[in-house]
């Protein structure tokens, strides 16, 4: 039977999301609520905009530069903090871009998740590395069109009770 792209093109797609404990956040979270962070899979146009924040970062950093030359120094140097891109490191403004873009829950702001990644750099770096592993697994497939059946999204454990 080869590729069926008639159930490739009518199959319901849905972004695989993950929700991550975050105990070292507990203290922001309501006390009857789970300190979780859910993140979600990217999609191309995502993952894309990810590799290309670096250029954009240069190129907003110049803009600010630009036009705040006639105030003061304080100012430029603050929008560059809230903003995570002062001089940072490649990796660090795609994985700034990465979380804000894949962020679910909380709702949170990109000068949120700069701070995060200064308060709680393993944190930060973990919840990207996990929406690395979500994107590399593409989206799963939800409730297809044409046959009305939902797919599970994942193996049952060996290991689990039933399992054989």
């Amino acid at each position: 039977m080869g590729f069926d792209i008639q159930k490739f093109e009518t199959a319901d797609y849905k972004a695989r999301e993950k929700r991550v404990p975050v105990p070292e956040l507990k203290a922001f979270f309501g006390s009857d609520e789970a300190a979780e962070w859910v993140i979600r899979s990217l999609t191309g146009a995502e993952l894309a905009a990810v590799r290309d924040s670096v250029q954009r970062a240069k190129d907003m950093e110049s803009i600010i530069e630009g036009l705040a030359s006639g105030t003061g120094k304080d100012k430029v140097q603050a929008v560059k903090d809230a903003l995570g891109i002062d001089g940072a490191p490649d990796d660090h403004i795609r994985r700034l871009t990465m979380l804000e873009l894949g962020t679910v829950s909380p709702k949170v702001q990109r000068k949120h998740i700069v701070k995060l990644s200064e308060i709680a750099p393993v944190l930060f770096t973990t919840l990207t590395t996990e929406i690395m592993s979500l994107t590399g697994q593409g989206k799963s497939l939800g409730e297809s069109i044409a046959s009305g059946e939902s797919q599970e999204s994942s193996q049952v454990s060996p290991s689990a009770p039933g399992a054989e």
